[in-house]
């Protein structure tokens, strides 16, 4: 029963992250792609298990995206953030990002917010407000995601303490690998609705 209600919250968690608006993309230090999600997928026409490998950014003729990605793990800061303008299939576009470096800084998350509209209508509407609304979503989304993340780690938790089975316990280790990965995507997410003046800011063009 455990096992069977683990799998249901990843599988919740999968389908709110492929649900999310924001790109979210996960990389290594030597700028591949690791996974992506469906936003992000569909915005470059490609299928979601053709990242794995590929270089950053291998879906545009711009290198903003690869700079980004080399700034960041060069960065002693764990996450930046930029504004990023790329052409994707033959129409410009453009992205407020943020890079956040775990695993000892070997892997990132990349969450991607496509601001062009916002750019495009800024004279007729107040960016701020745009921002207020993107903040108010956000924070839904990190609501929906803790949620299910708890009820992970309390079952791998309890799988840990009543199990010795070793292939179990192996599966059970991935797990918390898993939810420490989505723990970095919230964190990476939350700092879209973050405001203090003392948060680090990079301008990546």
């Amino acid at each position: 029963i455990q096992n069977q209600e683990t799998k249901n919250e990843l599988e919740k968690l999968e389908v709110i992250l492929n649900a999310t608006p924001c790109t979210i993309s996960w990389i290594d230090r030597n700028l591949k792609y690791e996974g992506a999600n469906k936003a992000l997928s569909d915005l470059c026409g490609i299928e979601i298990n053709d990242f794995k490998g590929h270089d950053i950014g291998f879906y545009t003729n711009q290198k903003y995206f690869t700079n980004f990605a080399k700034t960041l793990f060069s960065s002693n800061l764990s996450t930046i953030y930029g504004e990023l303008e790329t052409e994707i299939n033959q129409e410009v576009k453009r992205f407020w990002v943020s890079g956040t470096k775990f695993n000892n800084n070997d892997q990132a998350i990349l969450i991607g917010v496509d601001i062009t509209e916002l750019r495009n209508l800024e004279n007729y509407i107040s960016f701020n407000e745009k921002l207020s609304s993107l903040g108010e979503m956000v924070t839904g989304i990190i609501h929906e995601v803790n949620n299910p993340l708890a009820v992970i780690n309390m079952n791998a938790d309890w799988i840990k303490e009543h199990c010795h089975e070793e292939k179990i316990l192996e599966h059970t280790e991935k797990i918390k690998m898993t939810s420490h990965k989505i723990n970095k995507i919230i964190k990476g997410v939350r700092n879209f609705v973050r405001h203090e003046e003392q948060d680090p800011f990079d301008n990546i063009y």
